[in-house]
């Protein structure tokens, strides 16, 4: 009897003797992005993971980190105060969007292609790049001006 008074104590207790970790004071979210954002074996990895983990250490604050497709981040980032998405291209209009802390990374983004006929004719459609986006060319060779987008992984990339 007395041993189950105890642990009927005990039970009740321990919402009050366990300490809870105070909750984050941002949410961190991010999409895949090797090498520089990855998960591996559960764990976050990647130069923008590290900096972020550094940033965080050093300002104090601390932070609920996910990985998400990258429409899905982008549009909890408008959604939810107190969250930071990392590792994102700054354009003009994204501008008015965010508080920017960075650039952590310049990094200027070129493509390329092999001369010739189009690599695939369900690739037709993407011969612009949007805003944001730089082509490289020369006065000589005009048609790197059109240069051809293509799914990372084939051939053609």
């Amino acid at each position: 009897m007395r041993a189950r008074l105890i642990a009927l104590l005990l039970a009740l207790a321990s919402p009050i003797i366990r300490a809870e970790a105070p909750p984050p004071d941002l949410l961190a979210l991010t999409e895949t992005l090797p090498p520089l954002s990855y998960e591996e074996d559960g764990a976050r990895k990647g130069f923008a993971n590290e900096l972020l983990q550094m940033m965080l250490r050093d300002s104090g604050l601390r932070a609920a980190v996910e990985i998400k497709p990258w429409s899905r981040a982008l549009r909890e980032a408008q959604q939810t105060p107190n969250t930071l998405l990392y590792l994102t291209v700054r354009t003009p209009e994204r501008e008015a969007w965010f508080k920017w802390v960075g650039p952590a990374l310049p990094l200027p983004i070129e493509l390329f292609r092999l001369s010739g006929p189009t690599p695939s004719p369900s690739l037709r459609w993407k011969t612009s790049a949007g805003p944001g986006w730089r082509w490289r060319g020369t006065r000589r060779d005009r048609r790197c001006w059109k240069t051809w987008a293509c799914p990372t992984g084939t051939r053609w990339c």
